[in-house]
């Protein structure tokens, strides 16, 4: 219902308690039919889908990636594991890898050989026990060891399927860069075990089947994951619903994204899914407009494209309204037909469409 034809009083208050009472009632479906469950089982759910969808034999290996070097000696962007990488481990932290055997469907978790004195900047880590059961693996080894690893385990390993930015071949000449050297020392302990296997000629790196098999994976969600998305959307709702309440004339669009962001941190979302885009005025007809920098004016509309993350999962909601809390006759005439488009086309959506 747009702002201007919202009714006033008693009768406000009783339909807003009654909309209230109903959201809260769709919630409490959602969490009984979509739960978010133990994320060491909804990995292993996931791994088992991957192991079964995998029918060229062989060894799947994946890397998260690793923190990557902003300016300075010591400062860094903040990290995000590769998507792959997340979707199958739900593993956060940077330097870490994965192996999978399809056929036993054993999950190893390869963990960062972390120097001590690095403990002191940026913390330790666990220990490759505790590494194991915290990721639900059946073992953790660290990468420096990964090549003796696979030669004992796997002695006639024919193939080792990656991703096409973990064939050695792509990384080889990161090896030969100072700067990397120095600043992505996690990785090259990877890098340096892939280097080793490829020098076996027995071992063949094969990259044309694991990006389509996690793409065709990904496409169809399971329960676990659907709970996943609608905690998202819970908490990118919650965002959304901060920045109407903090909008007037005057602000700027940077001040409402950060009440997005302080509200969906409140609900436990500490990752956006993309950069917020708040276009007040004319800024809300860019597409892609990331700048966030202007003033609101007392008649503007503004469009927010915001989405925060659960488990990498995010949501994706965009919304338009009103900077004074009232439409105008023209707004609420457009913005009720785009409105009755989008009802119209979710109306048509059906298995099989």
């Amino acid at each position: 219902m747009c702002a201007s034809c919202r009714p006033r009083g008693r009768k406000a208050t009783r339909i807003a308690a009654s909309v209230a009472a109903a959201e809260s009632l769709s919630q409490a479906k959602q969490l009984q039919d979509y739960p978010v469950i133990d994320l060491r089982q909804q990995t292993r759910e996931i791994r088992t889908r991957i192991c079964q969808e995998t029918l060229a034999g062989g060894l799947i290996y994946i890397s998260g990636g690793d923190l990557k070097h902003r300016n300075g000696s010591d400062v860094y962007y903040k990290f995000r594991p590769n998507s792959h990488f997340a979707y199958l481990t739900g593993v956060t932290e940077p330097g870490f890898a994965c192996l999978l055997d399809p056929e036993t469907q054993r999950f190893t978790l390869v963990a960062p050989k972390v120097p001590d004195d690095a403990a002191v900047w940026w913390g330790g880590l666990p220990s490759l026990d505790d590494l194991a059961e915290q990721a639900g693996a059946d073992t953790c080894i660290y990468a420096q060891d990964l090549q003796k690893h696979i030669q004992q385990q796997y002695p006639d390993l024919p193939t080792l399927h990656v991703l096409d930015l973990d064939h050695p071949s792509q990384q080889q000449q990161l090896l030969d860069i100072p700067h990397f050297k120095q600043h992505q020392q996690q990785q090259i302990q990877q890098l340096e075990a892939l280097q080793g296997l490829r020098s076996n000629p027995h071992c063949q790196f094969n990259t044309a089947f694991l990006e389509n098999t996690l793409n065709r994976c990904r496409s169809y969600k399971t329960v676990a994951e659907i709970g996943c998305l609608l905690e998202a959307s819970r908490g990118s709702a919650a965002g959304h619903k901060a920045m109407w309440a903090a909008c007037r004339s005057g602000v700027r669009e940077y001040q409402l994204e950060a009440a997005f962001v302080h509200a969906a941190a409140q609900h436990g979302l500490m990752h956006l899914g993309y950069p917020c885009i708040v276009g007040a005025g004319r800024n809300a007809a860019i597409l892609h407009y990331e700048r966030n920098n202007a003033v609101v004016g007392p008649d503007d509309l503004v469009l927010v494209d915001a989405g925060a993350e659960f488990r990498h999962y995010t949501a994706d909601i965009t919304r338009t309204f009103p900077a004074s809390g009232r439409f105008t006759p023209q707004q609420r005439d457009i913005y009720n037909l785009v409105l009755s488009l989008q009802e119209h086309a979710l109306s048509l959506i059906k298995p099989g469409v």
